[in-house]
């Protein structure tokens, strides 16, 4: 390998060891090595994959843990506006879409647009945890 190439590597082997190193900058760094003759791969294998994209954590780094799915509710509330901007709205679990908006509509004045806010809200989790009773 050639000086040049020597100093590529190097400064890709440091650019390796940076986590925020950009991979575009580390795709010409690759190229520029190949180009001038060297053989990233047999030279710094874990250097020619980070560069081309593979996990950037430091082997030392454990692997994160998959997040848990997250329980969730879709909510329906029925929204009445009037045309002097004053508004209503209400739902709730069991409660039919008609007995939704009569009640909205029975609270605001009689030139009004009926609207439904619609969303997927999580469930709280219940958390055990461990105790112990003494006498």
């Amino acid at each position: 390998m050639s000086g040049h190439t020597l100093d590529l590597l190097a400064a890709l082997e440091e650019m390796v060891n940076c986590a925020t190193a950009p991979a575009a900058v580390m795709h010409k760094a690759v190229a520029a090595i190949a180009k001038a003759g060297g053989d990233v791969s047999a030279a710094k294998p874990e250097a020619a994959a980070y560069a081309m994209g593979a996990d950037r954590r430091k082997s030392s780094e454990p692997a994160a843990k998959p997040k848990a799915p997250e329980r969730t509710v879709r909510v329906r509330i029925a929204v009445a506006v009037d045309d002097d901007g004053d508004w209503q709205a209400f739902g709730g679990s069991g409660y039919a879409d008609h007995k939704l908006s009569e009640y909205v509509k029975a609270r605001v004045g009689q030139q009004h647009s009926m609207h439904w806010v619609e969303a997927e809200l999580p469930v709280p989790q219940v958390r055990t945890v461990r105790g112990e009773v003494t006498p």
